[in-house]
């Protein structure tokens, strides 16, 4: 079970490696990040593929030159039988299905490329990357889609095997330093968790891979917006994607002060399904001195989760009275003084304040107007 998650932590690093090479050489004047966290997150150990987005390069029309294509390939296929594996040997039956979609997708358009890098070695076709690495169900199956399906099921299979309860998080084959450490991250996701009402999400999940400790939160519906957590030895690297880049950068402040280290934010293409056409995704890097801050760090951490639900709704709301920057001000003024934005939407957002301005207002508010523009910032 854990050397498929695994598999699936490599595979969407090696995605995701595809994808930012492609837009590198697109984009060759833009800054890309090496996505070297990443990478040993994943467990992928071979540093030359920290190299692949610097030099990936436009050969001509839809043609990308990505170093180690062949390689990466490979790789992506030995992980895709490395999480199928798991499900036919328990004998779930979506796994005889995800493996008739593994072969359909590889006796399509895959062939097709494999015949390219034999002739020319390093090339890969834009659609053919695109292919891979696509969100949008409605264009049909790709292997990012496959991979998500898959991950959907594993997840449910590690709930089922963790049997155990540990302050609200599923656990299991965790040591008892483990332990300590899940229970200062709990500490902080149980100290916010009513501010989130009856909205779904906050569900963790902890078990060891790889030799790390490895938490994950659905910190709500959408696919796209998970918070991963891996710490070894002192270290914690957090691993955040999110349909709304605002909302990831507001994520990200939390931490000033703190000494966390944020990769440059990767924006990766998404299907209809999500919120926004793109979907964002950051790694950041925290280095303890000692335990006692590495347990504190994590609490801030679990604690902080709750505020990015249903943050952008908050945010629109907001903006009917102040600016966008003063939004993003008040929310967290709002998150960091742990009363958060859930109750003011559940007693109506925006309603609850006009509906406040119109019993104290001699003259009818102007309909449509911010209310800074009318009575000053």
């Amino acid at each position: 079970m854990n050397f498929a998650l695994t598999a699936n932590d490599r595979i969407k690093y090696y995605l995701t490696l595809l994808q930012t090479a492609k837009e590198k050489a697109e984009h060759p004047q833009l800054k890309f990040p090496s996505l070297r966290t990443k990478r040993e997150n994943a467990g992928e150990e071979n540093s030359k593929f920290d190299k692949i987005v610097s030099e990936a390069f436009k050969k001509e029309q839809d043609n990308y030159f990505v170093p180690f294509a062949e390689e990466i390939l490979s790789k992506v296929w030995g992980c895709m039988d490395e999480m199928l594996k798991s499900l036919l040997a328990v004998g779930r039956i979506e796994g005889k299905e995800f493996e008739a979609r593994l072969e359909e997708l590889k006796s399509s358009s895959f062939e097709i490329e494999a015949k390219i890098l034999d002739r020319e070695p390093g090339i890969l076709r834009g659609n053919f990357i695109r292919a891979l690495t696509s969100g949008d169900r409605e264009k049909g199956d790709s292997l990012h889609i496959l991979v998500m399906d898959i991950h959907r099921i594993l997840n449910k299979m590690q709930e089922e095997l963790a049997v155990e309860n540990l302050d609200g998080a599923k656990i299991y084959l965790v040591s008892e330093e483990d332990r300590e450490l899940i229970i200062a991250f709990m500490a902080g996701v149980n100290r916010t968790f009513s501010l989130k009402f009856e909205h779904p999400g906050l569900g963790t999940t902890a078990t060891r891979i790889s030799g790390k400790l490895v938490i994950q939160n659905d910190i709500g519906e959408t696919e796209a917006h998970v918070l991963v957590v891996h710490v070894m030895g002192l270290e914690v690297s957090v691993t955040s994607t999110d349909v709304h880049l605002r909302r990831l950068l507001f994520f990200q402040s939390f931490f000033e002060g703190t000494g966390m280290s944020w990769e440059d934010t990767v924006s990766r293409v998404a299907g209809k399904k999500f919120e926004d056409d793109l979907y964002h995704l950051s790694v950041g890097l925290f280095r303890a001195k000692d335990r006692e801050e590495l347990k504190n760090f994590l609490a801030l951490l679990g604690s902080r989760i709750v505020f990015l639900i249903d943050w952008n709704r908050a945010r629109k709301s907001l903006q009917k009275f102040v600016p966008n920057a003063d939004c993003i001000k008040i929310l967290r003024w709002a998150a960091e003084n742990e009363c958060g934005h859930r109750a003011f939407l559940i007693l109506g957002g925006e309603h609850l304040i006009f509906g406040a301005l119109e019993l104290v207002s001699r003259v009818p508010l102007p309909y449509g107007e911010p209310l800074y523009q009318i009575i000053g910032r």
